[in-house]
């Protein structure tokens, strides 16, 4: 999945002399797995790191990005849980318990990542309509998720930041439209050409996982720190 986006390093521009933006943090809203925040309380055997834990105040200049991963790991680990309790306990047949897992909210355990950036040529493409304007830097946030195999964007946000502030990152269970995808871009010549091949924002979320995914990451917004 890391492989996918190396190709942002290669086409970073040059950081420019502004003061930084500030990523202060996740929160979480009405999402209980595949978390990037890992739960207080655990019957795991495998460890659960919180995707944040060593991001708090990482400072983003012009043209950074900052990839956060949920611990997949963990969350493997405790649908294996639920899959034994309904196998041994409630003895449910191997298509029950898949049902079961689809209905309780355990159909999508692929990889989730946050794509948080100032990098211009993804802030040039995502939300076009929001412009920094002198003194602030435009933040994008996406959610890819990576399972069925295939990577999939499932939401993204913009936003306008004042440099030298902080903002936090809301991921909830929420569904998101995504509504800007569907507009097709009238954009031509060689610059435009490139960019649509680089698949940065493709509109290419499977809507049969990502329904069955109540309780799993699905949207995500950008709120700047007060």
């Amino acid at each position: 999945m890391k492989h996918f986006f190396y190709i942002l390093c290669l086409i970073t521009c040059s950081q420019s002399l502004k003061t930084d933006v500030i990523f202060q943090g996740i929160t979480e809203t009405g999402v209980t797995k595949n978390n990037f925040l890992c739960p207080s309380l655990t019957s795991s055997a495998v460890s659960c790191v919180s995707a944040d834990a060593n991001a708090i105040n990482f400072t983003l200049p012009s043209g950074q990005i900052l990839q956060l991963f949920n611990s997949q790991p963990y969350w493997l680990d405790q649908e294996a849980i639920k899959q034994q309790y309904d196998l041994q306990v409630l003895d449910y047949t191997q298509s029950e318990i898949q049902a079961e897992l689809d209905s309780t909210g355990w159909g999508a355990m692929g990889g989730y990542c946050l794509l948080i950036t100032t990098n211009p040529v993804l802030t040039g493409i995502v939300m076009p309509t929001v412009i920094a304007a002198s003194g602030q830097e435009k933040v994008v946030v996406q959610l890819w998720y990576n399972g069925e195999q295939s990577l999939q964007l499932w939401s993204q946000d913009a936003l306008a930041i004042n440099q030298g502030t902080g903002f936090t990152i809301s991921i909830s269970s929420a569904t998101d439209p995504l509504s800007e995808l569907s507009t097709t871009s009238t954009s031509s010549g060689l610059k435009a050409t490139f960019l649509a091949g680089l698949n940065l924002q493709p509109n290419n979320r499977n809507a049969s996982i990502y329904n069955i995914a109540t309780d799993s990451p699905r949207s995500i917004t950008i709120t700047q720190s007060a």
